[in-house]
C-alpha cells in the first residue's frame, strides 16, 4: 500500500539540509531502506528512461513508536547530497521511497554505487524489495 504526503515546493537553498522524516505505517519495529532520488537529472528533456540521480540511500532504518526513521544503527550506502538541479532545466521532482525490508540485510552495493544512472527498480528488485510502502515528493528548482 502507498501512503503519498503532500506535494511540496522547496526553496532550493532549504532542500540542501535533510529534514526529519516520518512514515505513517502500521509496522512499527520493521526495518526499512529509504532512498531519495531525481528522475529528472539532468533535465526532463535530457533524463534517460528509467535512471535517476541518487541523493541518498540508506537500509536497515528502524521505525520509531512516532512514525520517524531513526538511522541510529541503520547502514549508509549513499550519502545525503541536496537537491542541485542546474540553472535553465525548470522543476525536479525529488522522490522519496521507502521500501519495507524482510529482515536485517546488507543490500547488494553493486547497483548503488553510481549517483548517476541510478535505478531504484533495479536496486528493490535486486535486494528483494518489493514495491514501497512510502513515497513522497517534493520540487525544486534553481533559483
Amino acid at each position: 500500500m502507498y501512503h503519498f504526503l503532500p506535494t511540496l515546493l522547496i526553496s532550493y537553498k532549504a532542500s540542501a539540509i535533510p529534514s526529519k522524516i516520518r512514515l505513517s505505517v502500521d509496522n512499527r519495529g520493521k526495518l526499512y531502506t529509504c532512498a531519495m532520488v531525481d528522475p529528472d537529472a539532468p533535465s526532463r528533456k535530457q533524463s534517460a528512461a528509467g535512471q535517476q540521480w541518487l541523493h541518498f540511500l540508506w537500509s536497515n532504518i528502524k521505525l520509531q513508536p512516532d512514525g520517524e526513521l531513526s538511522l541510529e544503527n541503520a547502514t549508509e550506502l549513499m550519502s545525503y547530497a541536496g537537491p542541485t538541479p542546474p540553472s535553465g532545466t525548470g522543476l525536479h521532482r525529488y522522490v522519496f521511497l521507502c521500501f519495507q525490508q524482510h529482515s536485517r540485510s546488507q543490500p547488494k552495493r553493486d547497483i548503488a554505487e553510481a549517483r548517476n544512472g541510478f535505478q531504484i527498480d533495479k536496486f528493490a528488485e535486486r535486494n528483494d524489495l518489493g514495491n514501497p510502502k512510502g513515497c513522497h515528493y517534493f520540487l525544486v528548482e534553481h533559483a
